[in-house]
């Protein structure tokens, strides 16, 4: 199973449950995740098996309880869009109303923030605190 060279660039995993990668997004404006099923040739939510559909809305619940541990948490948004990237793929973006692009999407910038590295390992650190 080949991951989207886009997906890799813009995001570090964090785990895999089952068939689903959890990654974390490395742009700064938002807490995101991206959900990758490790499944070839999926390009559609209802090409999944019902098991594997069950599989990643158990990844969604679970990005979602780590978002609700955050300060910045008020809004979970979650879509799967795929107009670049085919392959299926869910993104989870913790939003605010007081985050720079409220209430634009958050796909609607181009003046894009990373992370650091040492905020990307922080971010890790706490995700790995919940499970402990």
């Amino acid at each position: 199973m080949q991951i989207d060279s886009r997906i890799l660039n813009e995001s570090v995993e964090l785990e895999t449950l089952e068939a689903i990668q959890i990654r974390l997004h490395k742009r700064a404006d938002f807490l995101w995740f991206t959900l990758v099923p490790l499944i070839d040739d999926v390009t559609e939510l209802t090409e999944l098996t019902l098991g594997q559909q069950l599989q990643l809305l158990e990844a969604i619940a679970k990005v979602e309880a780590f978002m609700k541990t955050q300060a910045s948490h008020e809004k979970l948004n979650v879509a799967a869009f795929g107009n670049v990237v085919s392959q299926l793929h869910v993104h989870c973006i913790s939003r605010n109303t007081g985050d720079r692009l409220w209430p634009k999407p958050a796909f609607d910038d181009a003046a894009i923030v990373w992370r650091s590295d040492s905020e990307l390992a922080e971010v890790i650190r706490a995700w790995r605190g919940l499970e402990s």
